[in-house]
């Protein structure tokens, strides 16, 4: 092992305690609240996250690790339902590592990153859902609406509509939440208090 995957490792490791520790604490919390939405609220904090140290740090290489080391620590938590989080985690880490190493550290490519890491917590509850109905689409999709109704509270639009602009939340929480992340400065030296 080479000092600077070792090195990978360590960065790792600090990423994934602090998106372990909101995954956790901040996961329970919200479960508890039964607050709506709450894995897209966990994996905007994630994303902002991975970005402000990814696109501060001009690192490569720690995100699919980070995801990875969270996942594990992830079965610390007292929640019942762990399989689900543990594998959008990993999957999130690694489609950050896969956007972010396909176009370099520039400030696109992590919105572009979180955008998409973020909108697998929705591509993950239609796969949730197509394993459990089948190819039964009809059913499929009045299980998505009735899920995302009482989610949302929206009876403003129904059928595949609903379902597109439930997405489109999604990606929409990713790129904020990448924004805000690459919007992070290094703190200026000669303004911090001694």
């Amino acid at each position: 092992m080479t000092v600077q995957r070792q090195q990978k490792w360590i960065y790792a490791a600090a990423l994934a305690c602090l998106w372990a520790s909101s995954e956790i604490i901040l996961g329970s919390f919200l479960h508890n609240l039964k607050v709506p939405m709450r894995g897209t609220i966990l994996a905007s904090i994630a994303v902002i996250i991975m970005s402000a140290v990814g696109y501060r740090f001009r690192l490569k290489g720690i995100y699919w690790r980070a995801g990875l080391l969270t996942a594990a620590m992830k079965t610390l938590s007292p929640s019942a339902v762990l399989l689900g989080p543990m594998l959008a985690i990993t999957i999130q880490g690694l489609l950050m590592e896969m956007v972010v190493s396909a176009g370099g550290t520039r400030r696109i490519m992590f919105i572009l990153g979180g955008a998409i890491s973020i909108t697998w917590n929705f591509a993950h509850l239609i796969l949730g859902y197509w394993l459990y109905y089948g190819n039964d689409v009809v059913a499929l999709g009045a299980s998505l609406v009735q899920y995302i109704q009482k989610e949302t509270g929206w009876q403003f639009i129904t059928g595949w509509g609903l379902i597109a602009a439930f997405g489109s939340v999604y990606f929409t929480a990713g790129t904020v939440a990448a924004i805000i992340g690459t919007s992070m400065r290094k703190p200026d030296p000669s303004k911090t208090l001694v």
